[in-house]
């Protein structure tokens, strides 16, 4: 496959990786400002590491523009186990944020990927 569509496909060299995130916080659903609070301050620290994340206010996914490192993880575990609304963190694996899956993206036939993609 030529770079090219290996660019396009985000496979190979050019794979980019995010993790997900589970959270328990110890904050009732009916307390709109403090679980708003909460999310400000996720959502301060992410921008500040230049990530992205989507998903919601318990379980999200984590990526950055190009791919995220397992400095990333550490930095994120490090915010989430140290605030006090947090009560539980786990933090998945690097994964492909592309096409899901713990295991390093593999050289694909673009036949087969595409029409795997539509079958799901």
């Amino acid at each position: 496959m030529k770079k090219r569509q290996r660019k396009k496909l985000r496979i190979e060299e050019f794979t980019e990786w995010g993790f997900d995130v589970d959270l328990e916080i110890d904050i009732s659903e009916k307390d709109r400002q403090a679980n708003n609070d909460f999310l400000d301050e996720v959502i301060e620290f992410v921008e500040s590491q230049d990530l992205y994340i989507g998903g919601s206010s318990v379980e999200f996914y984590v990526c950055r523009k190009k791919t995220a490192t397992e400095e990333d993880r550490v930095t994120m575990l490090d915010f989430l186990s140290n605030h006090k609304n947090v009560t539980n963190v786990k933090i998945a694996p690097l994964s492909n944020a592309w096409y899901g899956g713990k295991e390093k993206a593999t050289r694909y036939n673009y036949k087969e990927l595409r029409k795997k993609l539509w079958e799901e």
